[in-house]
């Protein structure tokens, strides 16, 4: 299968994810704009597929980053071994990869200087129901 591979260029990346996960026709789809250190950084979610508390402890560590990377090839996965504090994360090189995982309920990461890759991080959260009967829909036991 051929894969659409990422572009070197940051806008390009941002503009090709923009387009192919329609972001501006879908208030479900979440991209998430930052500058930290005078680096673009987009986040891409699914709101309610994905831990609100893991994402903004996540924000809150990268805004204290000063590296971004030198937009090699190796630049994202350095970020993401030595400054992302999520247990799940995987580099790749591909859009499809990129939009599978989004829609899968993982977050996409691209910043500026991560040259032709982006960071999946799995930061999906599940919702738990309750295992007590609901107060207002009991059913009347009838003998």
């Amino acid at each position: 299968m051929n894969k659409n591979k990422l572009s070197v260029d940051y806008y390009q990346n941002i503009k090709a994810m923009d387009t192919a996960l329609r972001v501006d026709e879908s208030f479900d789809l979440i991209k998430k704009n930052m500058t930290v250190s005078n680096v673009k950084i987009a986040f891409y979610y699914i709101d309610g597929f994905v831990s609100s508390a893991i994402m903004q402890k996540l924000m809150m560590h990268i805004s204290s980053v000063k590296d971004f990377g030198d937009k090699s090839a190796g630049a994202a996965g350095k970020f993401a071994d030595e400054s992302l504090p999520a247990v799940e994360v995987n580099v790749t090189d591909s859009l499809d990869d990129l939009i599978l995982a989004v829609m899968s309920g993982c977050t996409a990461m691209f910043a500026d200087g991560f040259g032709p890759n982006a960071i999946i991080i799995d930061s999906r959260t599940y919702p738990a129901r309750e295992t007590s009967e609901p107060e207002n829909e009991r059913i009347p036991l009838v003998f």
